[in-house]
């Protein structure tokens, strides 16, 4: 039982924090446009339909554009002790930019990427994805990296070395490199 309250204290601690930050008024509101950011901060990953069926129920009534810190930290808590909105695993995410790479080369053309983050599942916006390739993109090597953290570096594949050369010479296809 004392676990559980430590428990719930320090998912209070950390959700006063992220609300706090984002808290501009310092009144215990914040706007609820910066809703997302705030859960998302903490760790969930709610999809934009999502976020819409979750700001009904915290939007002031009469709505204002503003949610309380009162009615956010309950349904917060709420959200992170049932752990709703969890991110895609690790294991998850390299699945899926493997079934992406169809020739099993370790890159996946910018186009083809492009084409499955702004027109599948929760399309990416234009900016969005201009901000993902800026981050990933070396403009050097023509290629963004993808590469799968592990807590054992060791257990890595050892040989890289050879994937670059997998890419056909003379190639102008921007490609994202991962490795898993």
């Amino acid at each position: 039982m004392d676990d559980d309250v430590d428990i719930v204290k320090q998912l209070e601690s950390k959700i006063t924090e992220a609300f706090d930050l984002f808290d501009h008024e310092r009144n215990k509101t914040i706007d609820v446009r910066e809703v997302g950011t705030v859960i998302r901060h903490l760790g969930c990953c709610p999809s934009e339909k999502e976020l819409q069926e979750i700001i009904p129920q915290l939007e002031n009534v009469p709505p204002n554009g503003y949610i309380n810190f009162e009615t956010f930290m309950p349904a917060m808590t709420q959200i992170l002790l049932e752990n709703s909105f969890a991110p895609a695993t690790e294991e998850e995410i390299v699945n899926a930019f493997k079934a992406l790479d169809t020739e099993k080369t370790g890159f996946i053309p910018v186009d083809v990427l492009e084409q499955h983050m702004t027109k599948e599942g929760e399309p990416f916006t234009k900016e969005e994805m201009e901000e993902m390739l800026a981050a990933a993109v070396d403009a050097q090597k023509r290629a963004a990296t993808f590469i799968r953290r592990r807590a054992d570096i060791s257990s890595m594949k050892p040989d890289k070395r050879g994937i670059r050369d997998r890419i056909p010479r003379g190639t102008h296809r921007l490609a994202v490199k991962f490795y898993w």
